[in-house]
């Protein structure tokens, strides 16, 4: 699936030394499937910098060309078909996966990226309190949320906070700096939690001080941590013996 006739897609072409082959020794069978490029419909792109961009449609596709969801949409709903008619090999994971699009051959970016984020599927109830504190069928607003009780799903937990009840934050365009340090909190979204610096609890020494006061991302103050980005760190005040790499090879 590409809008391009790539080079992966031609690999069993000879192309002298650049690529010394025969193609009647190669038996694979090439099928290749014309896509949208990223100006031709909706949808967020991810960058370096893990910031999730929204854009809009700007022309119409060519030729045949169709979107990406279209294409996996009709090969997907007819394998179901298939499944369903004729069993096959782990028919549970096909036709139990769920596909409650509004338009099931053609599911908009919209709903797809909604559905990224993840949201309840029944109402969360806080354990301390037995209030409800996510309703039934509404957005998630982080992966604090998620349960493994079969309450919650999400298609990547890591975007979870991209698409709120408060909307889609991937789309917006607040290109506000008040800290000066190219952290704009108001564009776009970056997962996860819309942390700009992974790790910024290093940007502090050990008693919560930036290092840089300068340049200052983060501080430990009145009794919590506070600063210009979201921190990549516990609640855990200093001292607390809690390093600020809390990614560990034993998690």
């Amino acid at each position: 699936i590409d809008p391009l006739n790539t080079e992966t897609s031609t690999f069993w072409q000879n192309h002298g030394e650049s690529n010394d082959v025969d193609p009647a020794k190669i038996q694979t069978e090439v099928f290749r499937l014309p896509s949208t490029c990223f100006a031709e419909e909706n949808g967020s792109i991810v960058n370096s910098g893990r910031w999730l961009q929204w854009h809009w449609k700007g022309a119409d596709a060519p030729g045949i060309a169709m979107t990406d969801g279209e294409i996996l949409a009709g090969i997907f709903l007819r394998l179901r078909k298939m499944y369903s008619e004729q069993g096959g090999a782990n028919p549970e994971q096909v036709l139990n996966m769920t596909w409650n699009y509004t338009k099931p051959y053609e599911p908009a970016s919209e709903e797809v990226a909604m559905e990224s984020n993840g949201k309840a599927l029944a109402d969360l109830i806080d354990p301390a309190t037995g209030a409800v504190v996510v309703k039934k069928g509404q957005q998630l607003s982080s992966f604090a949320q998620l349960r493994d009780d079969g309450t919650t799903s999400s298609g990547c937990w890591i975007f979870a906070g991209s698409w709120t009840p408060e909307g889609n934050m991937m789309a917006r365009r607040d290109n506000a700096d008040p800290s000066g340090l190219g952290n704009t909190l108001g564009w776009a979204w970056a997962w996860p939690l819309n942390r700009r610096i992974l790790y910024n609890r290093a940007s502090a020494d050990p008693q919560g001080n930036p290092w840089d006061p300068k340049r200052q991302l983060l501080k430990w103050e009145g009794g919590k941590w506070a600063g210009w980005d979201i921190p990549d760190y516990s609640a855990a005040a200093p001292g607390s013996d809690v390093g600020p790499f809390i990614v560990l090879a034993r998690m």
